[in-house]
Formats: C-alpha cells, sequence, structure tokens
C-alpha cells in the first residue's frame, strides 16, 4: 500500500496540471502530488509535491477527500486530495521528473482521452467532486506526526 498527498492548486477556474515523465505514467497527466516521506505530516507532503513538480509555492484551503484506488501500476494507493491556490514562486520543473506542466480548465480536462490521464477514474472523480462537494477544513485530519 502507498500513501500519496497531493492537490488540486486552482486559479480562476483553471486547475493545475502535471505530464509524468516517468515509468509506465510517462507522458500522462494528474495533478501534483507523490508519495509521503517519512515522518512527513501529510499536509506538508501536498505542499512539497507541488513545489517540486512545479515549482511554486501554495496555500492548502481544505481536503477534497481521501481516495483509496489501485493505480496503473497495480498498487493499492490512498490518496489525500487537498485543494490550494498558488501564492508564490515561477513555474519551473525538473525535465527528468515533469514533461510539461499547463493550467487547463474543467472542460480541457474533460476532453482528455481517458488514455492520456495517469488515472482517468480518479481524475474524473475529482473533477466531479470539485464542483459537487464541500470543501472539508484541515483540521479533519489529526496529523500527530
Amino acid at each position: 500500500m502507498t500513501i500519496v498527498a497531493g492537490c488540486v492548486v486552482q486559479d480562476n477556474n483553471r486547475i493545475l496540471m502535471v505530464q509524468e515523465c516517468q515509468g509506465v505514467e510517462k507522458g500522462l497527466w494528474n495533478f501534483p502530488m507523490g508519495k509521503l516521506e517519512n515522518n512527513e505530516k501529510i499536509l506538508n507532503a501536498a505542499i512539497r509535491e507541488v513545489e517540486e513538480e512545479t515549482g511554486y509555492k501554495i496555500s492548502i484551503s481544505g481536503l477534497l477527500g481521501i481516495y483509496n484506488f489501485i493505480s496503473i501500476n497495480n498498487d493499492h494507493v490512498i490518496f489525500f486530495c487537498y485543494v490550494g491556490q498558488v501564492t508564490n514562486g515561477i513555474l519551473k520543473y525538473d525535465n527528468n521528473e515533469i514533461i510539461n506542466v499547463k493550467w487547463l480548465s474543467p472542460d480541457e480536462i474533460a476532453g482528455i482521452s481517458d488514455n492520456k490521464l495517469r488515472t482517468h477514474t480518479l481524475i474524473r472523480r475529482i473533477i466531479s467532486d470539485l464542483k459537487s462537494k464541500t470543501i472539508l477544513p484541515l483540521d479533519i485530519i489529526n496529523d500527530m506526526i
């Protein structure tokens, strides 16, 4: 099982998406996310992953949900999905990890074919949840590290 944290970074009805560069995920679009490091708070992992993958510093406004799924690598993943906004930084990324970064509208993401999204069922569910669910307060998670 893998525990992952990430963020749907929003700006003017656009969502920050990254195009993966490694393994079977190469060329696939995803939200900025990644594995928790040893003894790392979940929220801090989400903030770190966005900065590592895009160069942007963000503030987190809430938790969209916790998603339990099987990845395209057949790993059992638990994903803590936050919502946030850019506060600082400039777009920069490591070309060994990320091919491209784009701001896309929900409609543009909906127009991406399933075979171009990292885990299409997860991404489509998160876009749907953004429209229909209440964003949960950050203190709903008792992160005791």
